[in-house]
């Protein structure tokens, strides 16, 4: 909610149009409650046996926030408050989610800046199945929905890795020339992967702190994003 316009409204948007169906006043988008609150209309009003939840505002992955928090996302003027990641807000409202819905979401996208992060996947680990983010900075225009809704109705059977795939070429293809990123997290695949990796550094490797910072600069990083080394990477050079 913007400090200007305060209001908050529920659509269903359709083919052809948008329908209003709910003027629910005031609200802080980034309260953890709220989320949770939105998964509970959602079930009670189109239940589903498949879910996918787009988080779309300003995100700053695991970076200093734009206010008081360690890294945030949603940016709520109104109530001059962020959902913190690091400070666990996000992993509390993920976890209001699963409740309300009664499953994992199957599909957890970022439509926000720099979300792309393993420290931020490990948040929601255990509250979705995929995770669709940019460890980059998104433009403006945002992921090309129109192009991911064509593959959804195209392909209603189609598993999520093969959805994903696809929509993360249509994204770098709907901005040629600029330095942007997608990737799809199988969360099973990332949860077994660090399983590994914790017990090749505890039992495979010299783990001293020279060892791992001469290992860390060799890693492939994102040119521009000190932060954001490949982890996997980080994985094969550690282990081999």
């Amino acid at each position: 909610a913007r400090a200007s316009r305060p209001d908050c409204y529920r659509y269903f948007v359709r083919k052809g149009g948008v329908d209003t169906l709910a003027d629910i006043g005031e609200v802080d988008m980034a309260d953890s409650a709220t989320l949770a609150g939105f998964a509970r209309f959602l079930r009670s009003r189109y239940p589903a046996a498949n879910y996918m939840l787009v988080l779309w505002d300003h995100g700053d992955g695991w970076y200093p926030g734009y206010g008081p928090r360690a890294s945030a996302i949603f940016i709520d003027d109104s109530h001059a408050h962020e959902m913190g990641v690091a400070g666990g807000e996000l992993a509390q409202a993920m976890a209001g989610v699963k409740q309300a819905l009664g499953k994992r979401v199957r599909i957890l996208a970022f439509d926000a800046c720099l979300m792309g992060m393993v420290e931020v996947a490990t948040e929601v680990l255990d509250d979705c199945d995929y995770m669709l983010a940019s460890e980059a900075l998104v433009p403006t225009a945002g992921l090309p929905y129109g192009k991911f809704l064509d593959r959804l109705t195209g392909d209603p059977t189609g598993t999520p890795a093969e959805l994903l795939s696809g929509v993360c070429a249509d994204y770098v293809e709907a901005f040629p020339g600029q330095q942007v990123a997608l990737s799809g997290l199988d969360m099973a695949a990332l949860a077994r992967a660090l399983d590994v990796m914790a017990v090749t550094l505890r039992d495979s490797l010299d783990a001293t702190e020279p060892v791992l910072r001469a290992i860390r600069s060799d890693v492939q990083t994102m040119p521009g994003y000190s932060f954001h080394a490949d982890l996997i990477d980080f994985f094969e050079l550690v282990a081999g």
